[in-house]
């Protein structure tokens, strides 16, 4: 579960940055 919510704030940083 914690991994989850870490995966998706990462993925929302990345995103973040790419953009």
């Amino acid at each position: 579960g914690r991994h989850t919510k870490t995966g998706q704030l990462a993925a929302i940083k990345v995103m973040d940055v790419t953009e």
